[in-house]
């Protein structure tokens, strides 16, 4: 994929900044894109065990 310098939602570079992201973090695509989700909704803290992908919101 070839990044196009424009973060749109869903477009070449947003999809490539989360597949660059769960490469680094070892974590599935999915997972990246739940926390973004959540981030950016306000929600203050989301911890995310690696070894299982699984989340815990904490208020």
């Amino acid at each position: 994929m070839h990044p196009d310098g424009r973060v749109d939602p869903n477009g070449q570079t947003h999809r490539a900044l989360q597949e660059n992201a769960a490469e680094t973090l070892g974590a599935d695509i999915a997972a990246v894109k739940a926390v973004a989700a959540v981030e950016s909704q306000g929600i203050r803290m989301v911890e995310i065990d690696l070894k299982t992908s699984e989340m815990k919101i904490t208020p």
